[in-house]
């Protein structure tokens, strides 16, 4: 064979020696012909065609987080929004993937700072691009000791006890008197 014509719904889409056409602008029902021609100038039939099916390529049209900059343990709720209705989401963190189904919301209560979470959308085997990035900011847990201005523990009935919360400086301190709270400002100490 000397010429191989490929035909996109009968029109040519390329012509020469080469026997394999590769293209990746084909819609949804085009039909693939080949007709070969041999050396003589005789042209040949082809014996069958190929129709396609091209499905669309869904794009995350948004993605959002609850919060990006947490405490430990708090909960971030990850939306993401697709351009076709029916499409599969996989949540990545960090490039590793946490979840991988229909739903299109993906939370997590343990993400450490740094954490950078993305999507992704399929909807029938073709795959969106990936989102552009949310990098959550986990805030230090503050850590406190407690003091009193009595140095041995020991008082007297009605006697008075300063706490002090070290070190001062956060925006609020909870003191509290056998698991329950006494007090919640932004003072670090509280009398008693």
């Amino acid at each position: 064979i000397a010429n191989y014509n490929f035909l996109v719904n009968g029109i040519s889409a390329q012509s020469g020696a080469a026997n394999t056409y590769s293209t990746s602008t084909l819609t949804n029902g085009n039909n693939i012909t080949v007709i070969p021609t041999s050396s003589d100038g005789c042209a040949g039939t082809s014996t069958n065609s190929i129709s396609f099916t091209v499905n669309p390529v869904p794009a995350i049209t948004s993605f959002n987080a609850s919060d990006d900059s947490i405490c430990p343990g708090d909960t971030v709720v990850f939306t993401a929004n697709s351009s076709l209705t029916s499409s599969n989401f996989e949540f990545l963190n960090n490039g590793v993937s946490v979840q991988n189904s229909l739903s299109n919301t993906f939370s997590s209560s343990n993400l450490s700072s740094g954490n950078s979470i993305k999507v992704a959308a399929t909807n029938l085997g073709c795959t969106s691009s990936t989102s552009s990035a949310i990098s959550v900011y986990v805030y230090s847990t503050p850590m406190v000791t407690i003091s009193s201005n009595d140095a041995d523990s020991a008082i007297c009935t009605g006697d008075t006890v300063t706490f002090t919360g070290n070190p001062s400086g956060y925006n609020s301190y909870n003191f509290l008197l056998n698991g329950t709270l006494v007090q919640n400002t932004s003072s670090n100490t509280f009398t008693s």
